[in-house]
C-alpha cells in the first residue's frame, strides 16, 4: 500500500511539474510579446500619436486571438464580430503576420465606404450583405459567398449597399510589382 501511495504521489508531482513548465512557457511567450510591443511603441512615439494608437489597436486585437510565435490559430467568427461591434469601428484586424494580414470589415446598409487605396494586394470574402463594388473602372454587384480581389494602389469602394455588409479581408504583405 505504501508503494502505491508513493507512486500516486510521484505521478501527481510529475503532473504538477508539467503544468508548471507549460505555465512558464506561456508566461515567457507573453513576456516576449510585451517586449516586442514596447519596442514598437518606443519606435512609434517618434512617428506620432495617431500611428501609435493604430499599432496598439492592432496589437490588442492580435493578442486576444493569437499568441505570437504560434504556428496555428483558430478564430471564432462570432467572437470576432462581437469584438468588432464593441470597438465601434468599421474594421477589426485579427491577424498580423509577416506574410499575411486579416481583418473583418463591416458597413451598414446605405453607408459610405471611405477607405483609401492600400499599398498591398487585397482579397475580400463576402460573409453577408449585398451591394456593388467599384475597383478602378470596373463596377460589379456582389452577394454573400463572393470573393473580390483588388490590386495594390487601386481605388476601390463598396457602394449601393442594400444589406448590412460583413467582409473577411485578407492583405498580402508581399511587395507588389
Amino acid at each position: 500500500m505504501y508503494y502505491i501511495e508513493c507512486q500516486s504521489l510521484t505521478t501527481y508531482n510529475l503532473r504538477l511539474t508539467t503544468y508548471n513548465l507549460q505555465l512558464t512557457t506561456y508566461n515567457l511567450r507573453l513576456t516576449t510579446y510585451n517586449l516586442q510591443l514596447m519596442t514598437v511603441m518606443k519606435r512609434m512615439t517618434l512617428i506620432g500619436l495617431p500611428l501609435l494608437l493604430t499599432v496598439l489597436a492592432l496589437g490588442v486585437a492580435g493578442f486576444k486571438a493569437k499568441v505570437p510565435g504560434e504556428k496555428f490559430a483558430r478564430f471564432e467568427m462570432a467572437q470576432l464580430l462581437a469584438q468588432l461591434k464593441d470597438s465601434g469601428r468599421p474594421y477589426l484586424p485579427f491577424l498580423n503576420e509577416s506574410t499575411l494580414r486579416c481583418g473583418i470589415y463591416r458597413l451598414a446598409a446605405g453607408a459610405t465606404d471611405e477607405q483609401e487605396p492600400h499599398q498591398l494586394d487585397e482579397v475580400y470574402y463576402v460573409l453577408k450583405g449585398r451591394g456593388k463594388f467599384r475597383a478602378g473602372e470596373a463596377d460589379t454587384a456582389f452577394n454573400p459567398g463572393d470573393v473580390l480581389f483588388v490590386a495594390a494602389r487601386v481605388e476601390h469602394q463598396f457602394h449601393e449597399i442594400s444589406e448590412d455588409l460583413e467582409l473577411l479581408v485578407f492583405f498580402s504583405t508581399a511587395k507588389p510589382d
